[in-house]
């Protein structure tokens, strides 16, 4: 699209419609969260191997990525599929037009739960404690989530 309003075979009109419209709006329905390393992790060295006690009946892992302070699970059934993420430094992006908030407590952890508004998109929570951040992302309500939240403790 740049290159035809470079060469003449378009309008800024048309890119405004086309590309930037589009960008701004979406910037306008999604947020970001950064987290970053607690003080506490500084002499902590980074643990690649916790792993969630409980997982729903039928969920398998099928794909690990692992950083040097991050870690990526992707869990399948089947037919759905949930995520686990955690380290000392996480950003998630929502989309929060098709999210909504709710408080949760996960353990002793103050925890945040947002809530699909349709089927399109999955449930997500979000807590951290005394040294990673952690995500869980998938098509599953609000109790397996925390449930699978607490198996990181017990």
């Amino acid at each position: 699209m740049l290159i035809a309003l470079a060469a003449g075979a378009c309008t800024l009109p048309k890119v405004q419609a086309e590309i930037i419209d589009p960008c701004i709006q979406w910037f306008r329905t999604h947020v970001t969260f950064s987290f970053t390393e607690h003080a506490s992790t500084e002499s902590t060295s980074f643990d690649s191997g916790l792993r969630p006690g409980y997982l729903p009946e039928g969920y398998t892992l099928y794909n690990s990525v692992e950083g040097e302070e991050f870690v990526h699970l992707e869990y399948a059934d089947g037919e759905n599929q949930l995520y686990v993420n955690y380290g000392l430094h996480e950003e998630i992006m929502l989309d929060i037009e098709h999210r909504h908030a709710h408080p949760e407590f996960i353990d002793s952890f103050q925890g945040c739960f947002w809530m699909q508004v349709d089927s399109e998109h999955d449930n997500a929570l979000q807590w951290e404690d005394d040294q990673y951040v952690f995500v869980i992302l998938g098509n599953l309500d609000e109790q397996e989530l925390v449930k699978i939240a607490e198996s990181f403790y017990h």
